[in-house]
């Protein structure tokens, strides 16, 4: 018996801990270790998540939320990084469905925010 596990684990666990808990699961059964990505978290207190939340308030008039989420973004590589997007909750944007979309409107918007926060986070 094969088996292969995607398991995404907080910053608050390691990889032992979950090899181990795996272990514990499956007793009798070994367990060859492949591609290990290791959490990825950017403090609320950095520097890039204040300036992307300043700008964020300031264009939109409305304070700025930071969440944690336990997908694979393309800042796992990026020290210090954190992915940056809106997502406005009174709609449902059918998010990574095969009919995900957005309004021109709320691209305009959006657009308009990134490069307001690029300008500020570059001087």
């Amino acid at each position: 018996l094969s088996l292969t596990v995607d398991i995404r684990f907080p910053v608050t666990f390691s990889d032992k801990t979950v090899r181990e808990g795996l272990l514990a699961a499956f007793p009798g059964y070994t367990l060859s270790e492949g591609h290990v990505q290791q959490p990825h978290h950017t403090p609320k207190e950095h520097y890039l998540v204040q300036a992307l939340s300043r700008v964020y308030e300031r264009r939109t008039g409305q304070e700025a939320h930071c969440i944690a989420i336990g997908g694979g973004t393309y800042v796992h590589t990026v020290e210090g990084g954190v992915a940056f997007g809106v997502e406005r909750g009174d709609t449902d944007y059918h998010m990574h469905g095969n009919d995900e979309f957005i309004t021109e409107d709320e691209l305009l918007k959006d657009a308009v925010l990134f490069a307001c926060a690029i300008a500020d986070i570059c001087g």
